[in-house]
């Protein structure tokens, strides 16, 4: 088992890198909201879950552009680009 660390260390550790998850209890210390470092989290795998979704749609889409089955048309190809393209378009008026 470790040891705790010591109130003025987490507070610095905590003003200094603004950690993502679960620092409420920190953050309540100083004042602030304990909420947003939750909020942050989420917003960050929410990102990274968007992200892997448009990789997977534009070289999934890529691919079947370049190389397409026999029998089989291109337009999964072109629907599956044109979410990935939606979703990046989307992600930069959101601001992220």
């Amino acid at each position: 088992m470790h040891p705790r660390a010591e109130p003025a260390v987490l507070a610095e550790f905590y003003r200094r890198v603004r950690p993502p998850g679960f620092w409420g209890r920190t953050a309540a210390a100083l004042g602030e909201d304990p909420r947003a470092s939750r909020r942050e989290l989420a917003r960050g795998l929410g990102r990274v879950v968007r992200e892997g979704l448009v990789l997977y749609l534009a070289l999934y889409g890529s691919v079947r552009l370049l190389f397409p089955l026999p029998g089989s048309g291109r337009l999964g190809a072109v629907v599956a680009l044109a979410i990935a393209g939606g979703l990046v378009l989307w992600a930069r008026r959101r601001g992220d």
